[in-house]
């Protein structure tokens, strides 16, 4: 099995990484461009799914305009999400992401 965190991913492009922790009414998501010192989290709750996500998408959105990330361009930010995740990947994530944004 291949490990799914790197800590030699280079890309050339800017890139936002979103975490899920999924449970039943609310999401956590965590998200991380690499730079800063720790993921923003942040949780979007609703007890329709379809509602969910759209917050979901504004968060992502939102986050992109706020950390000056590009988008609608060609030279937008690649966003990347992880598979739903449970409390100690989470964990694992934001830990590995302080980590990175530490020594760069």
């Amino acid at each position: 099995m291949l490990a799914t965190l790197s800590d030699n991913f280079i890309s050339e492009k800017m890139v936002l990484t979103v975490a899920l922790e999924l449970s039943n009414g609310s999401w956590k998501m965590g998200l991380s461009d690499g730079r800063r010192a720790k993921p923003a989290v942040i949780t979007v709750s609703d007890e329709h799914p379809h509602t969910r996500q759209m917050a979901a998408m504004k968060v992502i959105q939102e986050i992109l305009v706020k950390w000056l990330l590009p988008s609608d361009t060609k030279e937008s930010a690649s966003v990347i999400t992880t598979n739903p995740i449970g409390k100690s990947q989470f964990k694992q994530f934001s830990r590995h992401h302080q980590t990175n944004a530490a020594h760069k």
